[in-house]
């Protein structure tokens, strides 16, 4: 990619630039200039079953808010019930067969379909991980930041430093992760503000300094 400086009002000040390529995540659209991007840093596994004796399947497994990074256990307290243990050991509201779990992970335990009840002990494992491909190295893909993303990515951390598409894969961009901007000129999704990522006049290395229009005098 040819690096080229583009002159608007995004860059503020002339704190060393620090410009960086990024994977941007497939879906998130085309992107423009100065849009505020956060780290894809969990991810959610298939449910994986112990030796059970029900054959009940779990599955519909999806992140919820503050999902730890680990393995979550459900383990069976009854036919219809199970236990729901976090990574850090702590047991959080169990899980009812049937039902679709929202908590900090999401998923929903099917009973047998041919009598093979849950007995108490059957368990499954889900694990949130950091994004991995197939030979286990780590992904670091970006999306354009909402306090709604759940995947790691609510947490602000660079700029894009030119249009991206990646409406149907995704695409190789840059991205400022130091340097001094105008928060006027950073782009965020609809209803969100600036307010909700600004911490004392930066967000992590990204310095907040508006451009002050120069009057002549007349």
């Amino acid at each position: 990619m040819t690096d080229y400086m583009v002159y608007d009002h995004l860059i503020s000040g002339d704190s060393d630039l620090i410009r960086q390529p990024i994977i941007l995540a497939e879906g998130e659209g085309a992107l423009l200039r100065g849009a505020l991007l956060g780290l894809i840093f969990k991810t959610i596994g298939s449910p994986a079953h112990g030796t059970n004796t029900g054959d009940g399947v779990c599955n519909n497994q999806a992140l919820g808010a503050n999902a730890q990074l680990g393995t979550y256990e459900l383990v069976a307290v009854s036919a219809t019930d199970f236990a729901v243990y976090a990574p850090n050991g702590s047991r959080l509201a169990d899980a009812t067969v049937g039902t679709t779990y929202e908590g900090e992970i999401v998923f929903k335990i099917n009973a047998s379909t041919d009598g093979h009840a849950f007995v108490a002990g059957d368990s499954f494992t889900i694990t949130v991980s950091r994004p991995v491909d197939s030979s286990g190295n780590l992904i670091e893909r970006y999306r354009w930041v909402h306090q709604s993303n759940l995947d790691g990515s609510a947490e602000a951390c660079c700029l894009l430093a030119d249009d991206t598409d990646s409406t149907s894969a995704d695409a190789n961009g840059p991205a400022y992760f130091h340097g001094q901007f105008d928060p006027t000129a950073i782009l965020l999704q609809t209803g969100e503000t600036i307010a909700l990522y600004d911490t004392g006049g930066r967000i992590k290395d990204l310095f907040l300094r508006s451009i002050v229009p120069y009057n002549p005098p007349t």
